[in-house]
């Protein structure tokens, strides 16, 4: 743990601290993601998680995962443009929350900070934690053959991360595409969701599960206490603009977020 934060300005003081905002490119390289149950939680994405319920080989994994991501593709067609590339219906399952060798981070700090407080109820009895790291540093602390093919954050153009998708949705082999490492992505914004919440997102191979310092050394966590703290960092998200509606912006939270406002509990 590299400290506490119990209130907005504790969070602007770690992002001032981190001296990452005034590199070059310092705008999109400033990484964050927010995490309620913050004391055991792994940077591990959904399908290398116990509960994506296969046996723990490639094998079952990437067979559960080709299923799902067809499923997800033909079910979803009337509720999409339809002329989606494979790279914005990986996205758009992660964000949907289908489980994915995706892991969410936004370049939105406050944002960071909401979902690490966005909990249910048994999760408001454990502290938060919001990670940052600086995704530039992904590359250049794997392997150097990694930072000599891959230097600083991919777009969804990228031909790697395309190629890390072929396994998935042209089941081609995992062997021939799925890189050794963990990529950083930068999404286009084509969905609100994603251009709401400055998304972006790590994609992890399998030898590469977990995110940890030894992939990333500038990755810090940041414990957000239960009870008082969590209680007062709502309430300046909330004086800030930051809510349920101007996260996902769709109808379901504006009349979340209203209710909040006018202390009506359903």
């Amino acid at each position: 743990m590299d400290g506490e934060i119990h209130k907005v300005e504790d969070l602007m003081t770690v992002v001032e601290k981190s001296g990452i905002p005034g590199l070059n490119n310092g705008h999109i390289r400033l990484w964050f993601r927010g995490q309620p149950d913050g004391p055991k939680y792994k940077l591990t994405p959904g399908v290398y998680r116990p509960k994506f319920n296969v046996e723990d080989n490639e094998k079952s994994r990437l067979a559960k995962e080709r299923q799902m991501a067809q499923d997800f593709r033909v079910e979803s067609a009337g509720l999409r443009k339809g002329n989606e590339e494979s790279d914005e219906l990986y996205f758009l399952m992660q964000h949907y929350r289908m489980p994915t060798r995706l892991l969410d981070w936004t370049m939105n700090p406050l944002v960071g900070l909401y979902f690490a407080l966005k909990s249910n109820e048994s999760d408001e009895k454990q502290s938060g934690a919001l990670y940052l790291m600086d995704a530039f540093r992904l590359a250049e602390c794997q392997p150097t053959s990694v930072a000599a093919k891959q230097k600083g954050i991919a777009t969804s153009r990228n031909p790697r991360f395309k190629a890390a998708l072929r396994p998935i949705f042209y089941w081609s082999d995992p062997k021939v595409h799925f890189p050794n490492y963990i990529m950083a992505v930068r999404p286009d914004h084509f969905d609100k969701r994603i251009s709401q919440q400055r998304s972006c997102f790590t994609f992890h191979g399998p030898p590469a599960r977990d995110l940890t310092t030894k992939e990333n050394d500038s990755l810090r966590k940041f414990l957000i206490p239960r009870g008082t703290a969590k209680k007062r960092i709502r309430r300046e998200l909330s004086l800030l603009g930051i809510n349920d509606f101007s996260v996902f912006h769709d109808l379901e939270n504006l009349s979340s977020s209203l209710m909040s406002a006018h202390k009506v509990f359903s």
